[in-house]
């Protein structure tokens, strides 16, 4: 059989650190809390905006919510920390500025909640290991302000973390301090949304009869029940929507196919993840002349690996020597038709480690978006746990494109090992490669 060497490509991003437009103003108040002079300045310039505002019923504020992020004020202490909201001295009037905040641990335990009126700061004591992470959520909201001209008051969510970080000065003495994940604002002004978490009951056995109902969310059900306790839509109309279409994972070979789904959302989960499966689809090798094919499986997983070709060709029975054994071999296959051999796709989409931050990061990459997943326990949950903002991406021949916001692209030549387990990326330029490992692959069996 003659083998080809089938490039395929992975990509192994490293963990970058995001550049966002707020950077800037995060450094300018960071710069500000150490200047008395420079502070008093930019409160002037602040309070001259604030009077040159529209003096309408509906002011407005003067940057988008996806714009706004949260600023480490007191960081360096272990056990105390201070945040500043930019949002405060952006958003119109001030006095109807209403802050939420909610801090908690990996494992959900709540570390600090309150509610601040017309205050930017939040600062609070806490007992937390250094080696957790530290989550915090803030609502944002003004009834009296309103956004590029919008019906609905403004409300603006952040949700980010803050992990203990070792610095080093410029003197070689080392220094810790909680570092903010950069995570930016999300718009949830607008109606109460007509879907209630509450409601939905994965448990709840429904009639199986075809009675279709339009939830207020958009998406045609099979029954009343169905809405309920899948959908959990607090209303709906009898009859399917005008447009019968929902996201959903649209990928046959995935874990969680969805047939009926109307347009890909990236909630795709594919194997060797464990998928849910009756025993019957279990994914794997089914390529038969694979050194690990495995006749039980009905989905391949892309794990197909085989043997180098011999360096003697003519020694068709392997024992390294061409002798009569080989002929009576090539005679007795005389007459048979030749087929391609098979190829195993090799692909991104799937959960990666980059090497070195097994415990803390993982990337889950869908068909076209990249989401990135944080744990402080090395416990990493679904893809709708990532942080905000996943990074588009695409492949230009064997080269990986991600796409990391405002004009900044990772590319790579990729360089795939350890029978589809491993990935290495070399990005030239003198840098060093990174390497990504498959979720579930210990790094030392892929030396």
């Amino acid at each position: 059989m003659e083998c080809d060497e089938a490039v395929h490509g992975i990509f192994t991003p490293k963990r970058e650190r995001k550049t966002t437009p707020h950077s800037d103003f995060r450094d300018m108040t960071q710069r500000t809390s150490n200047s008395p002079l420079l502070s008093s300045l930019v409160a002037l310039v602040m309070g001259m905006l604030g009077f040159i505002q529209p003096t309408n019923a509906q002011v407005t504020t003067t940057v988008d919510c996806d714009l706004i992020g949260l600023v480490c004020n007191v960081c360096s202490q272990t056990g105390m920390i201070n945040l500043y909201h930019p949002g405060g001295y952006l958003t119109w009037p001030d006095s109807t500025n209403v802050m939420e905040w909610e801090f908690t641990d990996s494992q959900g335990n709540v570390l600090h909640e309150e509610t601040l009126v017309d205050d930017n700061f939040v600062s609070f004591s806490f007992d937390l290991d250094l080696t957790d992470t530290m989550f915090v959520s803030v609502l944002h909201t003004n009834e009296a302000a309103f956004h590029d001209g919008s019906s609905d008051p403004w409300a603006c969510l952040i949700e980010d973390y803050l992990v203990w970080e070792i610095n080093t000065h410029p003197n070689g003495t080392e220094y810790g301090t909680w570092t903010l994940g950069g995570s930016i604002g999300v718009d949830v002004s607008g109606p109460a949304s007509c879907v209630d978490a509450d409601l939905i009951d994965p448990f709840a056995v429904c009639p199986d009869i075809f009675a279709p109902v339009c939830g207020c969310d958009g998406v045609t059900y099979s029954n009343s029940c169905e809405a309920t306790n899948i959908g959990g839509v607090t209303s709906w109309e009898d009859g399917p929507c005008i447009v019968v279409e929902y996201g959903g994972c649209t990928y046959p070979q995935a874990c969680n196919y969805d047939s009926g789904a109307g347009f890909e959302d990236g909630s795709c989960t594919f194997p060797p993840e464990a998928c849910d499966w009756p025993e019957a689809w279990a994914a794997g090798c089914s390529y038969a002349d694979a050194d690990n094919y495995d006749a039980s499986v009905s989905v391949d997983d892309g794990s197909c690996t085989w043997s180098p070709c011999s360096t003697c060709p003519e020694d068709i029975n392997g024992d390294d020597a061409v002798t009569v054994s080989d002929v009576l071999l090539l005679l007795g296959a005389f007459g048979t038709t030749c087929t391609e051999p098979p190829f195993s796709p090799f692909s991104l989409v799937g959960r990666w480690h980059p090497e070195g931050f097994e415990t803390n990061t993982l990337y889950e990459f869908t068909e076209t978006l990249r989401y990135t997943i944080y744990s402080g326990d090395g416990s990493f949950g679904s893809i709708d746990e990532a942080i905000s903002g996943p990074n588009p991406w695409h492949m230009e021949g064997d080269t990986v494109v991600i796409d990391l916001s405002f004009g900044n692209e990772l590319r790579g030549l990729l360089e795939p090992s350890c029978g589809g387990q491993k990935a290495t990326i070399s990005p030239g330029g003198g840098l060093f490669p990174n390497v990504l490992h498959r979720e579930g692959v210990d790094p030392a069996d892929c030396e």
